[in-house]
This record gives structure tokens, sequence and C-alpha cells, in this order.
């Protein structure tokens, strides 16, 4: 169904071997009820009133924000006006 050693890792969260069987229990409590939300019938149930709107999007235009040179000065990892980011999802992980 899921691993949770997998979970942890994609959440950076260091998970304790005593705490995985209490976080497993839970997150199978939150799919299940998740589940049990999917199944309800909700065809006869109408809207409320934002069904018809039509969605706001911002232009997709490049943005500044913030100051570019503080970011650089406060990381760890540089090359000249770069900084580097923490790999968070490895080869094999989907």
């Amino acid at each position: 169904m899921f691993d949770i050693q997998k979970i942890a890792k994609l959440a950076r969260l260091n998970l304790k071997p005593e705490t995985e069987s209490e976080l497993s229990t839970q997150v199978k409590n939150i799919l299940g009820y998740v589940e049990a939300l999917q199944a309800v019938d909700t065809s006869t149930v109408e809207g409320y009133g934002l069904s018809d709107a039509s969605p706001h999007f911002r232009p997709d235009e490049p943005v500044e924000r913030g100051d570019p040179e503080l970011r650089v000065r406060i990381s760890a990892r540089t090359q000249g006006d770069l900084f580097f980011v923490p790999k968070v999802i490895g080869e094999g992980d989907a």
C-alpha cells in the first residue's frame, strides 16, 4: 500500500524505529478516511457558487522575489552567482 520509510525520506523526517508502527497506523487511518469520503455519492449535491467561475491564474511570467545576492550569500554551496539546493528526490524515487 505505502512505504512509511519512503514517505519519511521524501518528507525529510528522521523517523525513529519505535514510531514507525504508530505513524504507519495513522497514515492507514487517514487513507481509510479518504477512501470512505470518495465512496460518498455527491451527484445530487449542488455546488456552492465557485464551480461556474473561471479560474484566475496569474500570468506565467518570471518575477524576482527577494534579494538574489542575499540568497547566494547565505547558501551553503555556491558557484559564481548560482546557489545549489539539496537533492530531494533521487534516482529510484517516484
